[in-house]
């Protein structure tokens, strides 16, 4: 489903290296996405971090073991904070373009 797809794609995020942030700013979708995030995790008795994301996302069929081994080669290097800060930055700026341009396109 759509919702199975956006959970995935956070644990994705989260297994790359994005972190969890208690913002208050957060819209109610993305509160609730995290909390489904954060159920799926505890459902499957892994813990809330990169890695459980990543054990989940192996056991889910969308991530391999192999690239798990190929991680500890440093085949890839996981997003900075200083990226995943600027990517927060502009989804938020990208919501609120949107809001406003609904707002005034009615």
């Amino acid at each position: 489903t759509a919702a199975d797809e956006r959970i995935a794609h956070r644990l994705e995020c989260l297994a790359m290296g994005d972190i969890w942030n208690d913002v208050s700013d957060r819209d109610d979708e993305e509160r609730a996405l995290e909390l489904d995030v954060r159920e799926a995790l505890s459902s499957m008795d892994l813990p809330l971090t990169s890695e459980g994301a990543t054990n989940a996302l192996i056991r889910i069929g969308r991530w391999s073991q192999s690239s798990e081994d190929n991680k500890r080669k440093k085949v890839f290097e996981p997003w900075s904070p200083d990226i995943l800060e600027a990517a927060r930055a502009l989804a938020m700026r990208e919501s609120r373009r949107r809001e406003h341009l609904a707002k005034i396109c009615v």
